[in-house]
């Protein structure tokens, strides 16, 4: 039983659990034990290596991955999408993907690069060799359903773990294990069978669509106070030792009006367990501020986490992605580390985010860190701040840990036929400065996406930007940019000294009142050259004015979202449709509400609808049910029709999204789609 591991105050007898990678993983043990324990020898290593040996100098042409969490639904899938996606632009070298056909694989990773899937682990050895993969790329470790078999055969002349699983894999065939120098400092480099291959920031890649910048939901939903201090526990419990639990039950007795919001993710003797944890409670004198919330689909989690204040990171086995997903909530949390890879993981998260300060070196100092944080609001305040301004800058920069990926395999790569051309043996790999990245390796923008739509404008604007066809200006500019497009308008609009900006990337901080002839070479953008200058709005010219202007400039179709209401359902959600929808200036959309005729709306409702009359549309119906499509059409003049799933509202990646899947070089591609991915309670 897994909550056995708990009663044992820290140390796990052997044994102690039928899952395998966490038998593997071995909890209590060092790293020199872990390699040991991992290290394969015997008959499983006499095995003939099946790639094909590439001649000196080859050129980097496949890079293939192969795991189980090829999925939207899988943590590493979670994490990797947008990931996949950049490295997916890069013309150098095609990607491939590798699973068993068993295992589920979203269709996104069909517009990646190849996807394939083997009977058994034979076979998926022999596709790959088949296909002449360069380097192959592991992110299953010891997980569930892995493919340490495929990694014994070396189908790849250079093999790679990432990811997957938190430590050395212990097989000579895996060549570099993927980290940062928090997770594996100099002086553990003895203790991983593989070469470590330090990225210049945190390993981990993170997914920007799950960031969190509005609450959606109150905490009374929850029966919890607006003025408690609510601290939070979100890991699987095979992560939680007693003496731990007793350090959080004390930090409970000091803080006043605390509470401790906790969910146990993973767990085969879930019943029992909590119920030991409450007894505990009990025991500490505590219980009443202890509470236990199931657990949720993953968006209504997301939606809930801005509810709290500070989460508790497990010693045992740090939080991973699930330390991530606070961040993504804006919730900071503190740990204390040990001497093992799965045991720095949040170490690392913090300092990629500039707060070291919340990093323990025992107990005593977590409990007092914590105490701190929940008793002194200014400085509480400065921390909370800090994850939010640094975020997206640092462990959320898809673009800059691309960048640093593809830059490392390239690394990698060079290194590999430099040791085969002097017989030298592999060696670790610092990329510890990004800038010295050839050019040719940076990612390329994607021509056909319109807008990010980051800039999360609110308010009635002042300024617009107008176009002035084959003009510039004679000094010189504060920035060049290698943006274009609806990308460029959009880093135009976030330099707050940008008055104006060319339509080949330079952005200028004075007043434009002097206009030149621009004489350039042919446009490779498929876009007339000249200069955007930001000018006041004239008075009284409306916002839908502007944002129909703005949008005919970059030819954005007009998408119809609707809505049905039906019986039951809070009818309030109307509010934050159009508050979080239509006060963006780059959206091109309306809404209509789709209303079964017995529901009664109240009159602040109407009168907002009244209000944004030229956004939205209200559409009474007898039964929401099939031809509810038709009447949506009936009803608008837009090109493309997409239903809102359940509170589809607030992220703006998802509106994204529907672009992506509806326009194609400003053609629409599909006249009808249907988003099924349900965002946020």
């Amino acid at each position: 039983m897994l909550y056995n591991i708990y009663r044992t105050d820290g140390d796990a007898p052997l044994g102690i659990t039928d899952w395998e990678h966490l038998r593997v993983m071995r909890l209590d043990y060092t790293e020199r034990q872990l390699y040991n324990h991992r290290y394969l020898q015997g008959d499983a290593m006499q095995r003939t290596h099946m790639f094909r040996p590439r001649p000196i100098n080859a050129t980097l042409k496949k890079i293939a991955f192969i795991s189980r969490d090829f999925s939207s639904i899988r943590p590493s899938g979670q994490l990797a999408i947008n990931f996949f996606n950049l490295l997916s632009k890069y013309t150098e070298f095609s990607l491939y993907f590798y699973s068993l056909d068993i295992q589920i694989v979203d269709k996104l990773f069909d517009t990646f690069g190849t996807v394939k899937k083997g009977t058994d682990m034979k076979a998926l050895s022999k596709m790959i060799v088949a296909d002449d993969i360069d380097i192959l790329i592991d992110m299953q470790g010891f997980m569930h359903t892995n493919f340490t078999d495929v990694l014994l055969d070396k189908p790849a002349p250079i093999q790679i773990h990432w990811l997957g699983y938190p430590g050395t894999l212990g097989i000579p065939t895996v060549d570099y294990l993927v980290a940062d120098n928090i997770l594996i400092p100099d002086n553990s480099q003895k203790y991983y069978c593989e070469k470590i291959a330090y990225l210049p920031h945190l390993y981990q890649p993170n997914n920007p669509d799950f960031i969190q910048r509005e609450r959606f939901v109150e905490r009374g939903y929850y029966n919890i106070s607006e003025a408690s201090f609510v601290f939070t526990h979100f890991n699987s419990d095979y992560k939680i030792d007693r003496a731990l639990w007793f350090v959080w039950m004390d930090i409970l007795k000091a803080v006043p009006n605390s509470i401790l919001v906790f969910t146990i993710l993973t767990s085969t003797e879930e019943e029992g367990f909590i119920k030991q944890l409450l007894g505990d409670a009990q025991l500490a004198g505590v219980a009443k501020q202890v509470v236990y919330l199931p657990k949720a689909p993953r968006h209504q989690h997301f939606n809930r986490l801005q509810l709290f204040n500070l989460g508790l990171d497990t010693y045992r086995v740090n939080g991973h992605t699930t330390s991530a997903d606070l961040i993504c909530g804006g919730v900071p949390f503190i740990t204390c580390p040990s001497e093992t890879y799965h045991n720095r993981v949040s170490q690392s998260i913090l300092h990629e985010l500039d707060l070291d300060d919340l990093v323990c070196s025992n107990f005593e100092m977590y409990k007092k860190k914590a105490i701190e944080l929940a008793t002194n609001k200014e400085y509480y305040a400065v921390v909370k701040q800090k994850v939010i301004d640094n975020r997206e800058k640092t462990m959320f920069n898809t673009y800059k840990y691309t960048r640093s990926f593809v830059n490392m395999i390239f690394s990698i790569w060079d290194s590999y036929h430099e040791t085969s051309k002097n017989r030298k043996t592999i060696d670790h790999l610092f990329l510890n400065n990004e800038r010295n990245e050839p050019e040719k390796r940076v990612v390329p923008f994607e021509k056909t996406k319109l807008s990010n739509f980051n800039n999360y404008y609110r308010g009635t604007p002042t300024e617009k930007w107008v176009f002035y066809e084959n003009k510039t200006v004679s000094f010189p500019p504060i920035v060049i940019s290698a943006k274009r497009k609806q990308y460029l308008r959009d880093f135009a609009n976030r330099e707050k000294d940008c008055s104006a900006f060319t339509t080949n990337g330079e952005l200028f901080d004075q007043s434009i009142t002097i206009l030149i002839p621009m004489e350039m070479p042919p446009n490779t953008y498929n876009e007339p050259y000249g200069i955007w200058v930001k000018e006041p709005i004239p008075e009284g010219e409306q916002e839908s004015d502007v944002s129909l202007t703005l949008n005919k400039d970059y030819n954005l179709p007009k998408i119809c979202m609707y809505y049905t209401i039906h019986k039951n359902m809070d009818a309030t959600i109307i509010v934050k449709l159009i508050d979080y929808l239509f006060t963006q200036r780059y959206l091109n959309a309306e809404v209509i509400i789709v209303l079964e005729s017995n529901i009664k709306l109240a009159d602040s409702i109407l009168k907002l609808i009244k209000e944004n009359v030229n956004f939205v549309k209200l559409v009474k119906v007898d039964n929401i049910g099939i031809g509810i499509v038709d009447i949506v059409r009936n009803n608008t003049k837009a090109v493309a029709v997409v239903e809102l799933k359940n509170h589809l509202l607030g992220n703006l990646h998802y509106i994204q999204k529907i672009y992506d899947d509806t326009i194609k070089n400003n053609v629409v591609r599909d006249k009808l789609a249907h988003l099924a991915v349900a965002v946020r309670a």
